[in-house]
């Protein structure tokens, strides 16, 4: 039998979360920067969400994953997460914590990294300390990895006539 959940006006929806998915920061996320998709697969845009870190925060892993990548990308310390399915996880700037290694198989909620752009004010975040989470469906199609988490901004109504592409997920 279907539960079907009626909420009033003045009452806030639930949180729902996905069993299979977890936050990378064990739910003390705090966003800088959000998701803003690209016009065109070449456009400007930000393509993952910059969420705060002090030095030395590990990171947990947000969904069953392999460790494919971690290395230098454009000077920048970055651990991708390939997924069975095809998608992956970027993580920038991020290290390997000492029991983690290229091509290990994590659980969700595993700690295989550690944010470790501490030292430099002039990276992504400016003079804050952030690191970039993105997660691509292919290697052209990037969501918003706050949809994987259930967490997403609340939507915005607009006059007839206009579209906000910009905030688009």
């Amino acid at each position: 039998m279907q539960q079907v959940l009626t909420l009033g006006l003045a009452e806030k929806a639930p949180t729902i979360r996905s069993p299979v998915w977890m936050s990378p920061l064990d739910d003390n996320l705090e966003v800088l920067r959000p998701f803003l998709r690209p016009s065109s697969d070449w456009g400007a845009g930000h393509r993952g969400v910059d969420i705060v870190a002090a030095s030395e925060t590990q990171v947990l892993a947000p969904h069953r994953s392999t460790i494919g990548f971690a290395n230098l990308a454009f000077g920048v310390p970055t651990v991708v997460l390939d997924h069975d399915d095809g998608s992956s996880q970027v993580f920038q700037p991020l290290c390997l914590i000492e029991t983690s290694e290229l091509g290990q198989s994590l659980k969700p909620g595993q700690a295989f990294g550690v944010f470790c752009g501490g030292d430099s004010k002039d990276g992504h975040c400016g003079q804050l300390d952030c690191i970039h989470w993105s997660y691509r469906l292919d290697k052209e199609t990037y969501i918003n990895p706050l949809r994987m988490i259930g967490v997403l901004q609340p939507a915005t109504l607009l006059p007839i006539g206009q579209i906000d592409t910009a905030s688009a997920v």
